[in-house]
């Protein structure tokens, strides 16, 4: 599709009028110059002449709105949402949850908080789990909340647990554990030294 090229009494003319608005200058171009121009066209022919007319399409500074001190049409929904309603999907205290991982986690207190059930088991019987530990299960059956299925382990311990004993029978989980505390005490001395 060739391109059509605008004379120089077009571009004269576009240098007089470009102020007006995109709509109304394209039909007065239409008009004088017996063309049928989109508004798009005409809005890159001014563009391209480099004229600019000054308007951003944005309020200024200071612009009053045209409703402003008007009260509303209509007094607001003060019926919908009271105090003390609760949506139909709400999770009562106690409810389980079964996570993508498969870990169980109950919620123990509102509006959305839910801790991990072996973790709070281990926790009734040994008291309030240290900061930087962990609870995993000895067979690796995450489903299995006996006591003794449930092992303490600090985030440095499961991570040589998983790296070098991933398959450990449920029986060496304690003795692969200490082994693991063993390389952490070995590797802390090296950094020492």
């Amino acid at each position: 599709m060739a391109q059509f090229k605008y004379t120089d009494k077009m571009k004269n003319w576009m240098r007089i009028y470009y102020g007006l608005p995109v709509q109304e200058l394209t039909a007065k171009f239409n008009e004088h110059f017996s063309v049928n121009y989109s508004s798009k066209s005409i809005h890159g022919f001014r563009r391209r002449l480099g004229l600019r007319t000054g308007r951003t399409g944005q309020y200024p500074k200071g612009h009053i709105s045209h409703n402003a001190g008007t009260k509303g049409l209509m007094k607001r929904n003060s019926g919908s949402f009271k105090s003390g309603s609760s949506p139909h999907n709400m999770c009562p205290i106690g409810t389980e949850r079964i996570s993508k991982d498969g870990y169980v986690y109950i919620k123990v207190d509102r509006p959305n908080i839910w801790r991990l059930k072996h973790r709070m088991i281990w926790e009734e019987h040994h008291g309030k789990l240290p900061a930087g530990a962990i609870v995993i299960f000895k067979d690796g059956n995450q489903k299995n909340y006996q006591i003794d299925n449930l092992l303490m382990v600090t985030r440095r311990e499961n991570v040589i647990l998983n790296k070098f004993y991933p398959n450990t029978p449920a029986e060496y989980k304690q003795t692969t554990t200490y082994l693991a505390r063993i390389m952490i005490a070995i590797n802390n001395k090296e950094r020492v030294i």
